[in-house]
């Protein structure tokens, strides 16, 4: 379920970081398409948030449009000359010709987004599924030692892996429900760790085989499932 919930988290947001890059290219595009560009001065570098801000004055066609900008450098000073992009419909929406050339971060936002989504689909597609599959292959295995079903458990048991029979014929026999609160999953390997309801915490090491996963190890303590599930 985890994976699931951050797959869909990665998607969405991923998708949403690259509409957003998009729709402010295509915004970006029409504003240079009509823009004009004129000299504007900065009268005063005004406080905000954790710094100065340049305050900009231009003419626009004989009407003076007065802006403070989002793009500051360190030279930046009272009296300066900058130059300055404006739409003649809209002078409010004016803006600094080098805040307007910096366009890297719509750029890297829409990478990341891009990135994003592709992890989201890869998650979605990919890791969720197997991960599914490995916890259903340790509530098969439990289900299958509790009902005696020894050809089943044989079936879901990894090739070569002797398990513990103690545990097995004890606790896992005497349970009747798995609660699984951790684990961990790589590209053949995964673990399955949580509390049977009988009280016994147990780690479920499984082991992918010929594309199905299969318990190898099933114990009370397990120094690699529990470094996984922290």
């Amino acid at each position: 379920m985890g994976l699931t919930i951050g797959a869909v988290a990665a998607v969405l947001c991923g998708l949403g970081m690259t509409v957003a890059a998009a729709y402010s290219g295509v915004q970006r595009r029409r504003f240079r398409r009509v823009a004009r560009r004129a000299e504007g001065t900065i009268v005063e570098m005004a406080k905000a948030g954790s710094g100065e801000w340049p305050v900009v004055t231009f003419d626009a066609e004989g009407k003076v449009v007065r802006f403070r900008s989002n793009f500051r450098r360190s030279d930046h000073r009272v009296g300066g000359r900058v130059q300055v992009l404006y739409d003649p419909a809209h002078v409010d929406g004016a803006t600094m010709v080098e805040n307007f050339e910096l366009r890297g971060y719509v750029a890297g936002f829409g990478a990341g987004g891009l990135a994003l989504l592709g992890i989201g689909i890869f998650m979605a597609v990919y890791l969720a599924p197997m991960n599914a599959a490995c916890n259903r292959a340790a509530e098969d295995f439990l289900g299958a030692v509790r009902a005696g079903d020894t050809a089943a458990v044989g079936e879901l048991t990894a090739p070569g892996e002797r398990l513990d029979e103690a545990l097995l014929r004890g606790p896992v026999r005497a349970s009747r429900d798995f609660d699984s609160d951790s684990g961990s999953l790589g590209i053949d390997t995964g673990c399955v760790n949580g509390k049977l309801d009988s009280g016994t915490y147990v780690y479920i090491r499984l082991r992918r085989v010929e594309g199905a996963w299969k318990v190898a190890r099933i114990a009370t303590a397990d120094p690699d499932c529990e470094s996984d599930g922290d």
